[in-house]
């Protein structure tokens, strides 16, 4: 697909997006000591963070359609490094935190399973610095995708048959790529960070291809009705497929993968026949999705430390945890990102507004933009 057509801001797109980041909340708040929520997270783990990747890599490549890669960059890179570098060290704090509450628990309910608890000094920030290398090789990576788009533009294949073998075909490479590097690196299947670049880069590679090849972009960013039904039925199938045990190991994630991108569409689907046009609730969600994805896990995490040897329910906990996780960062943004430039800047990587140019000299638009 070009870069003049479709350059539209998709509403329900980026309703999508909002919610596949803003679902973190509920599976981050409940991975840790409700065994009834494990089936949902496990269920979440197959395409709540496929979908982001694909949608990022989507937006990637149309933002490089209206800019040139160095503007891409200077833009992008800001607004991931310097939140990045304001939150991490808030991850100890949150580690310390996660060891209150295993302790509080502990003694007040000695009978109570604790569940896996976080530990890794990057926590949830392991997505921001993988779309940070992502972004980062994206000015690099769309050239190979628009060149793949036109290679793909006139092979007669059904969209959905052509997405599922694209994405089987990367993640089998990728896959391979990574078994390889263990041959001569073999802790590298140990380093989360590295293994996540090799896992969800087919999705990033998948959504900038869907930007390059029409077909594609209707199959998996803006279905139809009959291309929904068909996804759902490839979800139901390879659902199946993985909980019947019968898989081997590497076809077992294959078909996971398969389910994943499924979802995806049959998400994309739901959204754009409800999503019309970007409501007041829908902007507010979007915009302060970042700050959430930030700050929810010391939220949740500082409910979950406090009330650990209160309630020997987890439910109670769990609500309140969820709470604070939507409604902590949400006021944050609202009275702190929103109101200043500085706050802006430092946790969403906002640079400040420029003042308008005079009426009389009007402000020169970037190359390639539409005019008015």
């Amino acid at each position: 697909m070009s870069g003049e057509r479709g350059s539209e801001r998709i509403h329900s797109v980026d309703a999508l997006r909002t919610f596949l980041m803003f679902a973190g909340i509920f599976v981050h708040a409940g991975t840790y000591a409700v065994p009834v929520l494990h089936g949902i997270i496990y269920m979440s783990g197959l395409f709540r963070m496929e979908g982001f990747f694909l949608l990022s890599g989507f937006f990637a490549a149309m933002s490089l359609a209206r800019t040139d890669p160095q503007d891409f960059l200077m833009k992008r890179m800001p607004g991931m490094l310097v939140p990045l570098a304001v939150v991490l060290p808030l991850n100890f704090v949150v580690l310390w935190l996660v060891g209150v509450y295993a302790e509080s628990r502990t003694a007040a309910f000695p009978g109570v399973e604790l569940g896996p608890l976080p530990h890794e000094w990057y926590l949830h920030l392991w997505f921001l610095m993988v779309l940070a290398g992502f972004a980062a090789s994206a000015p690099y990576l769309d050239p190979l995708a628009a060149r793949a788009g036109k290679l793909l533009a006139g092979v007669r294949v059904v969209p959905i048959a052509l997405a599922i073998a694209l994405l089987v075909a990367m993640e089998v490479f990728v896959r391979g790529s990574l078994d390889a590097t263990a041959l001569v690196w073999p802790s590298v299947e140990t380093e989360w960070l590295i293994v996540a670049q090799f896992i969800y880069l087919p999705f990033y590679m998948l959504g900038m291809l869907a930007w390059h090849h029409q077909s594609l972009r209707d199959a998996l960013i803006a279905p139809s009705g009959r291309a929904a039904a068909t996804w759902t039925l490839v979800a139901a199938v390879a659902f199946a497929l993985v909980v019947s045990g019968f898989l081997p190991g590497p076809v077992r994630v294959l078909t996971e993968n398969v389910f994943g991108v499924a979802v995806i569409g049959v998400l994309a689907y739901a959204f754009k026949v409800t999503v019309r046009r970007r409501t007041p609730f829908l902007a507010l969600m979007s915009e302060s999705v970042y700050t959430a994805y930030l700050l929810h896990f010391a939220f949740i995490w500082a409910v979950l430390a406090a009330l650990a040897g209160v309630f020997e329910s987890y439910w109670p906990i769990y609500a309140a945890a969820v709470f604070a996780g939507f409604a902590g960062p949400l006021l944050i943004h609202a009275y702190g990102v929103r109101r200043s430039d500085v706050v802006g800047f430092l946790l969403n990587g906002r640079m400040p507004k420029r003042a308008p140019a005079p009426a009389s000299v009007p402000a020169a638009l970037p190359a390639g933009t539409p005019a008015a």
